[in-house]
C-alpha cells in the first residue's frame, strides 16, 4: 500500500503521522511528494503502519518501475 492510500484510507493527519512515527513533518511530507525516504524513514513508517506499507511502497513509481526492468532484463 503506498503512504498517500494509509493516510487517506485512514484519515490521519501528516503532522500528526510524522509525530507518532518520530519523524518530522517535513521527512514525512518529503516521502509524500515522491522523494526517496532513508532507511529509518522507511522502517519508521512500516512499523507505525504494522506493515501495511512497506519500505519499497515509499520509492517512487519511477524507481520501482527502473528495479522491475532490471529483473526482467537478467
Amino acid at each position: 500500500m503506498r503512504l498517500d492510500e494509509f493516510i487517506q484510507e485512514t484519515g490521519i493527519p501528516v503532522a500528526r503521522m510524522a509525530d507518532r512515527c518520530n519523524l518530522t513533518f517535513h521527512q514525512l511530507y518529503h516521502v509524500l511528494k515522491g522523494g526517496t525516504p532513508t532507511l529509518k524513514t522507511a522502517i519508521m513508517i512500516r512499523e507505525y503502519t504494522k506493515g501495511r506499507v512497506q519500505p519499497e511502497d515509499l520509492l517512487p513509481l519511477e524507481e520501482l518501475q527502473k528495479i522491475s526492468e532490471q529483473k526482467k532484463s537478467k
